[in-house]
């Protein structure tokens, strides 16, 4: 039985694999962050994976406000 020297077409197609791998990871650990924080943010990241990798860090510090914002009583006085 031969050994297979290669498992991808070419280099640009290991490359793309490679980029997709990270993306997949880094995904799930902002997605499991937002879950963490409420487990209502599931559905928007299941419905925005691409916004939230672009978004990173900053879609769980805007997590963070909303649910301050939605505990914090106002303060007008009511």
């Amino acid at each position: 039985m031969e050994a297979w020297p290669w498992v991808f077409a070419s280099a640009e197609d290991e490359i793309a694999f490679v980029r997709t791998s990270k993306d997949a990871r880094r995904f799930r650990g902002l997605a499991e962050e937002l879950v963490a924080l409420a487990p209502a943010f599931r559905a928007w990241a299941r419905t925005r994976p691409l916004q939230l990798l672009e978004l990173g860090g900053d879609a769980l510090t805007a997590a963070r406000v909303a649910l301050w914002l939605r505990w914090t009583p106002t303060a007008s006085g009511s």
